[in-house]
């Protein structure tokens, strides 16, 4: 991928999904050193991770906002760990007891066009 946008200055270190009308959980914030790293380990961009039952797929379980690095990895906000979710399954059993089998599918939304929106 491309870090066109973290080499002009572009990627800011807050999160901007807050400002979208999202909620999200965990840190919200970065640093100036996360985002000077190069190579494959370079920020591209922010990203926003839902995760969601597969039984009610329209409602949201958790959302986290992570990185996407140049690779392909979607890290947390240090730049190094992985994006971590508190989830407890049996609680989401329990608030979905007909469902048959239970899972949770993920999805993630790119940031790169609110780009300007925040600049």
């Amino acid at each position: 991928m491309n870090d066109g946008l973290r080499t002009n200055g572009l990627i800011p270190t807050t999160q901007p999904y807050s400002q979208l009308g999202y909620t999200v959980l965990g840190a919200l914030t970065t640093t100036s050193a996360v985002l000077a790293v190069s190579g494959n380990n370079a920020i591209v961009d922010w990203v926003l991770v839902e995760l969601r039952g597969t039984s009610s797929p329209y409602a949201v379980v958790e959302t986290r906002a992570g990185l996407l690095q140049r690779d392909g990895d979607i890290v947390a906000v240090n730049g190094t760990s992985a994006l971590g979710f508190c989830v407890n399954l049996r609680k989401l059993q329990d608030r979905h007891p007909s469902s048959q089998s239970f899972g949770l599918y993920v999805r993630i939304i790119l940031c790169a066009q609110q780009h300007s929106n925040f600049h």
